[in-house]
């Protein structure tokens, strides 16, 4: 784990991506299994798979939903979407980042939401208008 942590922090993601992969693969009960699938998405990420970024970003909150490393994984996610012009489904996930309103990602997801809704008026939440009552 701390092998496939230096290749990425060097700059090697597609090694760090099957180091991650190899150390999950070896130690499927690791309390580590976690950040190491955090570790093959933002592998992917960083060489600009996005498809399979987010398949794996995808894999990781399914299984590790409750993981401290979840909000920031939604928040990735939300950002290859909107790289994609996904707004909408960026904006599910910054949504439910933004809940976490004391966390860096959290913060960040809830700016990146503001500005993503300044950008896309269409995104608002539809509101509704109560009907004219006759008097």
């Amino acid at each position: 784990f701390l092998a496939a942590t230096k290749l990425f922090e060097e700059g090697k993601y597609a090694e760090a991506q099957k180091a991650f992969e190899t150390f999950n693969l070896a130690h499927p009960d690791s309390p580590l299994g976690g950040p190491a699938t955090y570790g093959v998405a933002g592998a992917l990420d960083a060489q600009d798979k996005t498809a399979e970024a987010l398949a794996a970003y995808a894999r990781f909150l399914s299984g590790f939903a409750t993981d401290s490393l979840a909000g920031p994984a939604r928040l990735a996610k939300a950002l290859v979407h909107e790289s994609l012009k996904q707004h909408r489904e960026a904006l599910a996930l910054l949504d439910v980042a933004a809940r976490d309103a004391t966390s860096a990602a959290g913060q960040e997801a809830s700016s990146r939401r503001a500005s993503l809704r300044q950008a896309h008026p269409e995104l608002a939440p539809a509101t509704t208008t109560a009907p004219a009552v006759k008097p």
